[in-house]
C-alpha cells in the first residue's frame, strides 16, 4: 500500500510498511508532511490484518481538522482511492508499494519527509528544518469551527515577546505589563506540571480486582435492568464492569454490550427490518448463549433474545406477505396471514393500521364487485361476495339479505331456463312447459321466459304442421303455419317448395315429359330428407317407375315418326324421333332414326348439288327436303338454306 499526496502542485508517494502509523508534520511521525495546516501529530491510521483495503483513521485533536467526504470527522474508515484531507493537504491510499506485514509491527525503514510548498519555512542553525517544532497556526479557511486552544497531539506555543524600537527604553507601564505576563506564564507552567504529575500518579495506581462472585452478581443485576427495560442503566453498568479487572478474567460484560447495542436498534418495526442490525444482534446473542464462562441468567437472556429475533423474523415475513396480498386485493388471504402475527409483535400495530386503512376501501370494492356480479347474473360469484361482505361487516344488512335471496332464486331460474331449452330442442314440449312454469315471470329471466314460451308454442304448431305435411296434406300444413304467423319460417318454405315440385312432376308425367318429371322428383328428394315423408316416398316411387313408362312412350313416338317419314314428312318425323330421345334419355329409341335421317339428308344434299345446274327446280325441291330433315344445329342446314334462297331467286 502507498500514500499519495498532492503537495504544492507536486505529486508525492509514501510507501506504507506498517499496519499502524501516524501522519503529521513532526519529525517523529511515521509519515511526515511539512505543511503549516497539518499538526505535529495529526491522525493515527490502522489497517486491520484481515482487511488490506480498509484504513481506520482517528483525528488526534488537531486545530485545522481532518475531513472525509466534505465533513469533519473524529474517527472514520476510508477505503482505497477515497480522499482524506488533512488541513489543506489531500491524500489518498492506493494499492502498490511493499507488502504489509501480517500482524501489527514496526516498519523496517522510515517513511520519507516531504515539506509542503507554503512559502518560506524557518530553519534552525545548521540548515535543519524546524517547522515540525513550531505550533500549528489556526487557519480559519480549513477549520472555521476549531478552537485555538491546544488538544491532544497539539500543545500551546510560546507567548511572543513584546517588540520595542532599537535603543528605546520601555515605559514603566509597559515594563509592569511585561512582568505580569511573564508571571502568568510561569504560573500556568507550574499548574500544568502539577496536573500532569497527578495524572501520572493516578495511572500508576493499580485498580484492585473484583471477586468473581461480585462480578456475577453485578451481571445478574444488568440482566434484570435489561429485562425491566432500563437499557441506559444497564449499559452504564456493563461499561463499568467491562473496564473492571476480575479475578480469573471475564469478558461477559463486553459480549453483552456488543449484543445490546444492535439489539436496541431492533425495538421498532423499521429497525428490525434492517437485515444488518438483525443479523449482528442475533450473532452476538447466540455467541453469548453458548459462552460457558457466562452465568446461567446471562445465557438464558441471550437464548431468549435469539428466540425473540427468530419469532419476530417470522412475523416480519408474514407482514411482508400480508402487504403483498393487500396490494393484490386478496383480502381474505391477507387477513388469514395477518392472524398469524403475534399480538406482542413489533409488526402487530403495523398490521392493525393497514387493516384499518384497507377495510373501508375493501368493503366498498367488495360491494361494487358483488353488485356488478349481481347485475351480470353471475349468481354464484355474487352470493359468495355478499357472504364475504356480511362476514366483514359482522352482520347481514337488510339490503344484502334481500340480494342474497335474489341470488338463490336467480340461480334456480337460470337452471330451469337451461333445462327447458334442452327439452324444447328434444321436442319434449310437455316437460318443457312444466319446467317453464317454475320460472318467475317478473324475475331476472323474464325475457328468456317469454322467448321460450313463444318457442314452445311455435314448436307445437310446427309439430302439427309437420305431421300433416309428412302425411301428404301439405296444403293443410301451410295453412296451419300461416295462421301461426310462420309464413317466413324454414319449414313453411320447404313444404311449399316440395309441393310445387310435386305438382310440376305430375304435370310432366301427364304430358309424357319424363325428363322434366325426373328433375322435379330429384329436387323433392334433395329438399326433404325425412324418409317417412309422403312426398319423398312418392318421388322415389315415380323415379323407379318412370323408366318403364318412358320406354313405352318412346316406342310410340318412334312409330309415329316412321309413319311421317314414309309420308316424306321429314320435319315431323324428326320431331317425333327427338321427343323419343327426350322421353327415354337412357334408351336407344329414336337415336338410330335420327342418324339415318341425317345420313340420307347428306346424300340428298350432294345429289341436289349435282342437279342445281341441270335441273335447278328439282335441286331446289331436294334442298328443301334436306332442310326439313335437319335441325339448325346440324351440318348442312345453313348451306341448304343458302342454296334454297339462291335457287329461289334465279330466273
Amino acid at each position: 500500500m502507498k500514500l499519495v499526496a498532492d503537495i504544492g502542485g507536486q505529486h508525492h508517494e509514501f510507501p506504507i510498511t506498517k499496519r499502524s502509523f501516524i501522519i503529521g508534520r513532526g519529525k517523529y511521525c511515521d509519515v511526515t508532511i511539512l505543511s503549516p495546516t497539518i499538526s505535529r501529530r495529526h491522525v493515527s491510521c490502522t489497517i486491520p490484518p484481515e482487511r488490506d483495503d480498509l484504513i481506520l483513521v482517528r483525528d488526534l485533536g488537531t486545530r485545522n481538522g481532518t475531513f472525509v467526504g466534505g465533513g469533519r470527522i473524529t474517527a472514520a474508515s476510508v477505503t482505497l482511492g477515497q480522499e482524506l484531507r488533512l488541513g489543506n493537504v489531500v491524500v489518498r491510499f492506493l494499492e502498490g508499494g511493499p507488502p504489509l506485514p501480517a500482524v501489527m509491527e514496526q516498519a523496517a525503514e522510515p517513511v520519507p519527509v516531504v515539506m509542503a510548498d507554503m512559502g518560506a519555512v524557518p530553519e534552525a542553525a545548521g540548515g535543519e528544518v524546524t517547522l515540525g517544532d513550531e505550533p500549528t497556526p489556526l487557519d480559519e479557511r480549513f477549520a472555521p469551527e476549531s478552537s485555538p486552544s491546544a488538544s491532544s497531539g497539539e500543545e500551546v506555543g510560546p507567548v511572543p515577546a513584546l517588540l520595542t524600537a532599537p535603543g528605546s527604553r520601555p515605559a514603566k507601564s509597559m515594563w509592569l505589563s511585561r512582568r505580569l505576563k511573564i508571571a502568568l506564564v510561569v504560573f500556568a507552567a507550574l499548574f500544568v506540571s502539577i496536573v500532569v504529575a497527578t495524572l501520572a500518579t493516578g495511572r500508576k495506581k493499580q485498580v484492585p480486582e473484583m471477586p468473581r462472585s461480585e462480578y456475577n452478581r453485578h451481571m445478574e443485576m444488568a440482566v434484570t435492568l435489561f429485562e425491566q427495560g432500563q437499557f441506559d442503566e444497564c449499559v452504564r453498568l456493563l461499561e463499568t464492569l467491562r473496564r473492571q479487572p476480575v479475578k480469573d478474567g471475564s469478558h461477559t460484560a463486553a459480549m453483552m454490550l456488543a449484543a445490546i447495542k444492535p439489539d436496541l436498534k431492533l425495538r421498532t418495526m423499521e429497525g428490525f427490518q434492517n437485515r444488518e442490525w438483525r443479523e449482528e444482534a442475533e450473532k452476538c446473542w447466540r455467541e453469548l448463549s453458548r459462552d460457558t464462562r457466562s452465568t446461567e441468567p446471562v445465557r438464558k437472556l441471550a437464548a431468549a433474545r435469539v428466540a425473540w429475533i427468530a419469532r419476530e423474523s417470522q412475523n416480519m415475513y408474514a407482514y411482508t406477505r400480508f402487504l403483498e396480498l393487500l396490494e393484490k386485493r386478496e383480502w381474505e388471504n391477507a387477513v388469514q396471514v395477518a392472524a398469524t402475527i403475534a399480538v406482542d409483535s413489533l409488526f402487530y400495530k403495523g398490521v392493525e393500521q393497514k387493516v384499518s386503512e384497507a377495510r373501508g376501501k375493501h368493503v366498498e370494492d367488495l360491494r361494487q364487485d358483488a353488485d356488478r356480479a349481481f347485475v351480470n347474473r353471475n349468481w354464484s360469484r355474487a352470493l359468495n361476495l355478499y357472504q364475504a361482505l356480511s362476514k366483514l361487516l359482522g352482520g347481514v344488512p337488510a339490503d344484502i339479505d334481500e340480494k342474497m335471496r335474489a341470488c338463490h332464486q336467480g340461480q334456480r331460474d337460470a337452471e330451469a331456463i337451461a333445462r327447458a331449452e334442452k327439452l324444447i330442442a328434444g321436442e319434449k314440449f310437455a316437460e318443457a312447459a312444466e319446467v317453464l312454469n317454475t320460472v318467475r315471470p317478473d324475475g331476472a329471466y323474464a325475457d328468456e321466459l317469454r322467448q321460450l314460451s313463444r318457442r314452445l308454442t311455435l314448436a307445437k304448431v310446427t309439430l302439427d304442421a309437420r305431421a300433416r305435411y309428412d302425411a301428404g296434406r301439405g296444403d293443410e300444413a301451410l295453412r296451419v303455419l300461416e295462421q301461426a304467423g310462420e309464413a317466413n319460417s324454414e319449414l313453411y318454405k320447404r313444404i311449399r317448395a316440395v309441393i310445387e315440385s310435386w305438382q310440376k312432376a305430375q304435370e310432366a308425367m301427364k304430358t309424357a315429359d319424363f325428363a322434366k318429371a325426373q328433375a322435379d322428383c330429384q329436387n323433392i328428394i334433395a329438399i326433404e330428407t325425412t324418409p317417412a315423408n309422403f312426398y319423398r316416398r312418392e318421388a322415389e316411387k315415380l323415379l323407379r317407375s318412370w323408366k318403364e313408362e318412358a320406354g313405352k312412350m318412346a316406342l310410340r313416338l318412334v312409330a309415329r315418326g316412321q309413319e311421317a317419314w314414309q309420308e316424306r314428312k321429314y320435319a315431323e318425323a324428326r320431331r317425333f324421333f327427338e321427343e323419343a330421345v327426350r322421353t327415354d334419355p337412357q334408351g336407344q329409341h329414336g337415336r338410330e332414326q335420327i342418324r339415318e335421317l341425317k345420313r340420307e339428308a347428306v346424300l340428298e344434299f350432294n345429289r341436289a348439288l349435282n342437279l342445281r345446274e341441270k335441273d335447278p327446280i328439282l335441286a331446289l325441291k331436294i334442298f328443301r327436303e334436306v332442310k326439313a330433315r335437319l335441325l339448325p344445329e346440324d351440318p348442312y342446314y345453313n348451306e341448304a338454306e343458302v342454296w334454297i334462297r339462291t335457287l329461289s331467286a334465279a330466273p
